[in-house]
C-alpha cells in the first residue's frame, strides 16, 4: 500500500471513531443490564436483605462453628434471641440481651436471622400441613395379581 492509501484508510478510521465509540458504549450498556438481571435472578434467594427494626428479636449465627469440622457438633448453631438496638452506618447491627444489656461488638447483617415465636401467626404460616396418616387396613382386602407365569416360575434370560 502506498502512503496516500494508508493516509486515506486512517482518515476513514478516524471519521468512524465517534460512531464506533457510541455503538460500543450502547452494546456495553445493554450487556451490563443483562448481566445485572441475570445476577439478580441467579442469586435472588441469597441476596434478601432484611432490615431489622429496633426492638425486633433476632438469632445470631454462631459462625465460628463453621470453621471446625467435628469438634462442636453439639454446640448451638444460633445464639439468642437478642433484641435489635439500632443499625449502624456500615450496615451491621447493635444488639442487646433481653434484659437490656448491650453486646460489646456489633454483628454483621448476614449473621442475623429473624426470631419467630412459637404460636405466632408467622410461625403457623411456616408450618407444613399435616400429612395424612396411612391406614394399612385399606389395602389388606385387595387381591394380589399374579403374573401369567405364576409366582414360582423362574426368570429366564
Amino acid at each position: 500500500m502506498s502512503t496516500s492509501e494508508l493516509l486515506a484508510l486512517r482518515i476513514r478510521q478516524l471519521s468512524r471513531h465517534t460512531t464506533d465509540l457510541e455503538r460500543t458504549a450502547e452494546t456495553l450498556k445493554i450487556a451490563r443490564c443483562q448481566n445485572r438481571e441475570q445476577f439478580i435472578q441467579r442469586f435472588e434467594h441469597r441476596l434478601l436483605k432484611k432490615d431489622y427494626q429496633p426492638g425486633s428479636l433476632v438469632l445470631v449465627q454462631n459462625s465460628h462453628l463453621e470453621m471446625t469440622v467435628n469438634r462442636f457438633k453439639t454446640h448451638p448453631r444460633y445464639l439468642g434471641p437478642y433484641e435489635v438496638e439500632c443499625k449502624t452506618l456500615g450496615g451491621s447491627y447493635k444488639l442487646k440481651e433481653l434484659d437490656g444489656t448491650s453486646l460489646q461488638k456489633n454483628v454483621a447483617a448476614f449473621r442475623l436471622y429473624p426470631y419467630i415465636r412459637r404460636g405466632s401467626p408467622e410461625f403457623e404460616a411456616l408450618k407444613e400441613p399435616e400429612e395424612q396418616t396411612w391406614d394399612p387396613s385399606e389395602y389388606v382386602n385387595e387381591e394380589i395379581e399374579e403374573d401369567e407365569e405364576g409366582p414360582d416360575q423362574e426368570w429366564s434370560d
